[in-house]
């Protein structure tokens, strides 16, 4: 598998490590600020079988191209929602 980034609806792009946390606290791989955002939201692992997102028991909960999800695989194109904040993924 080639490189991973998510990339925000204002353009920013968001490399891809093994295993990105995603959430609100200074720590986070991807820091991400608004009310419905938890300290640590969701986590995007990645392995042989591909991309993998966890929501990390968020209040809010996450979405997956609209729709909650607690673990479910990527895809390139996919938008993941945490908060007001749409993130597409983008393989190379």
């Amino acid at each position: 598998m080639g490189g991973a980034s998510l990339v925000g609806s204002d353009g920013q792009c968001h490399e891809l490590g093994s295993s990105t946390v995603i959430g609100r606290r200074d720590d986070c791989d991807i820091v991400l600020n608004g009310p419905k955002v938890s300290r640590r939201h969701a986590q995007i692992s990645a392995s042989a079988d591909g991309l993998l997102l966890v929501d990390l028991a968020s209040v809010n909960g996450t979405l997956l191209n609209g729709v909650e999800v607690t673990s479910e695989r990527l895809s390139h194109g996919d938008v993941v929602t945490i908060g007001t904040h749409e993130l597409r993924l983008e393989l190379d």
